[in-house]
């Protein structure tokens, strides 16, 4: 069944990468009236939101097994708002890098006029394994510009804004990732704001 099937006149957020789906709950949650989707690769560390979302019987919140590279056909053109929170692993490397599908395949999620915001930042300080296992150079706003950007706007997708988000910022995001970046150390973290057109 098609995932938008009987829903109500309310928008279609998708959070992709969504780890452990804690945002899309909380968003469901707090605006019944729309419909969430939280799409990851390994669903398995989503089980504590599933089953409350479950028990509380969440009709809003949906939960999607895919990887970026391969997302499923119902998704396509669907959404008012596409997030990716902290991405890791394969997803950090293609926004990291600019990978040309990757942003053709997210943008692709998105109605003509839907927003992306892509909220990411890592640091080969704190994670030295992963920046070195993903090839990823020091980030700077000159590589935002340069290399990542550029790659989402040939992807349909018109930049309105970059933002570098304070500690406070990051904690009030219903993130779980989030939350524990705040009590680490300092880095900095972009949001990346792009209207589809």
């Amino acid at each position: 069944m098609h995932l938008l099937y009987n829903f109500g006149m309310g928008k279609v957020i998708v959070d992709i990468g969504t780890g452990d789906g804690r945002f899309v709950y909380a968003g469901a949650k707090t605006h019944p009236e729309n419909l969430y989707i939280g799409i990851d690769p390994i669903l398995k560390q989503a089980e504590k939101y599933k089953s409350k979302a479950n028990k509380e019987r969440l009709k809003n919140l949906k939960f999607i097994r895919a990887s970026v590279e391969n997302l499923p056909d119902e998704v396509s053109g669907v959404a008012d708002k596409v997030f990716v929170n902290f991405p890791w692993g394969s997803l950090l490397a293609g926004v990291a890098k600019g990978e040309k599908n990757l942003a053709k395949n997210i943008s692709g999620v998105l109605k003509k006029g839907g927003r992306l915001y892509i909220t990411f930042g890592y640091s080969s300080t704190s994670e030295p394994g992963e920046t070195k296992r993903l090839e990823l150079s020091n980030l700077s706003e000159d590589e935002l510009h340069d290399e990542i950007i550029p790659a989402f706007k040939k992807a349909k997708l018109k930049l309105n804004k970059v933002v570098t988000l304070g500690k406070s910022e990051i904690f009030e995001m219903e993130s779980s990732w989030a939350k524990k970046l705040t009590f680490g150390r300092e880095r900095k973290i972009y949001r990346l704001e792009f209207t589809k057109l």
